[in-house]
Order: structure tokens, then C-alpha cells, then sequence
């Protein structure tokens, strides 16, 4: 509640109380204190704060792979890939890149992942296009907008809307270059 009224402070004060409750003794649960890590992360990376929500999403990281031990297990998965989006704020674009590229690798092995997937590619054109590589950013799109005519999502999905902005972007750019 505190996090969706914008008041991050109180968030992660509520979020640092309930990790104490998770972590005592009869409620210790390893996954349900990473996904708290993961929440407080979030309240961080929405405030621009990448460094310290990198900082929580390895913490977080650290307790899934301790208790999930299956690095292609989803959980552990966005939370890398959480971890890869802090880079590409800080346009460190190739460590979030090669973070991503790993993931999605991995993901492919996964047969839920399907709409992940999509937001990995469109997450990856974002990032290509950030560093003037239209070729690899329109292959990663290419990649989405095959899934996407698969699930036949509706237009107003936000994955839809996504992919479209894309296409323009790549398309003015290309017009840009032609001209």
C-alpha cells in the first residue's frame, strides 16, 4: 500500500518489519524474505536508487538460489533479470545485456515462459536501440512480435503496446538513415 501511494520510506520500513517476522524462527521461510528483498528493490529502482536496488536484488538472488537450487527456475530468473535492468538504467547496457542474453537462454528451456520471453526481447530491443544497434534491437523485436501474433494477445496488452512503439522507433530510425 505504502509503495503504490509513493511514499518508498514507509515501504521499506514495512518491508524490513515483516523480513524480521519471516525470519524468526517457526515462519522462517527463505523465499518469502526474497521476494521481500525483491519488493524493497523495487521501491528502490522506482526511486532511481539502481545501485542500492541491485544491491537488494542480489541479497534476494542469493536466498533463492539457496533454497530453489535451479538457476532456470522463473523466480530466480526475473530476479537476474531485475538485477540486468539496474545495469541498463546506468547504461551499463552490456553487463545488462549478457545478464539477459544468459537469461534468455535460459527461459527458453522453460515452457511457461512464453510471455517472459517476450519481455526479455523487447527489454534487449530497448537497451540495442539505446546503443545505435538497430540490427540486433529489430531482431529481438522480430523475436517478440513472433510470440505475440502466437498468443494472439489483444491490442491494449501492454506487451502489445511495447512492441509497437518498438516498430516505430526502429522505423524512424530507419527512415532517418535513409534520408
Amino acid at each position: 500500500a505504502y509503495f503504490g501511494k509513493k511514499e518508498p520510506e514507509k515501504a521499506v520500513k514495512f518491508f524490513r518489519k515483516a523480513n524480521r517476522i519471516l525470519t524468526s524462527g517457526r515462519h522462517k521461510n527463505g523465499l518469502s524474505v526474497a521476494e521481500n528483498w525483491v519488493q524493497m528493490g523495487n521501491v528502490r529502482f522506482k526511486e532511481k536508487e539502481y545501485e542500492d536496488a541491485r544491491e537488494l536484488y542480489n541479497d534476494a538472488l542469493r536466498m533463492q538460489n539457496n533454497t530453489l537450487q535451479d538457476d532456470t527456475n522463473l523466480i530466480i530468473l526475473r530476479t537476474r533479470h531485475d538485477i540486468a535492468l539496474t545495469y541498463c538504467k546506468e547504461k551499463k547496457y552490456d553487463k545488462g545485456l549478457e545478464i539477459m542474453e544468459d537469461i534468455l537462454d535460459k527461459v527458453k528451456e522453460n515452457e511457461d515462459a512464453d510471455l517472459y520471453l517476450i519481455k526479455i526481447h523487447t527489454d534487449m530491443c530497448s537497451a540495442f536501440l539505446k546503443m545505435d544497434r538497430c540490427e540486433d534491437a529489430r531482431s529481438h523485436l522480430s523475436s517478440a512480435s513472433a510470440m505475440l501474433k502466437a498468443h494472439k494477445l489483444p491490442k491494449d496488452h501492454s506487451l502489445v503496446k511495447t512492441n509497437h512503439k518498438f516498430e516505430i522507433k526502429l522505423m524512424k530510425l530507419s527512415k532517418a538513415s535513409e534520408g
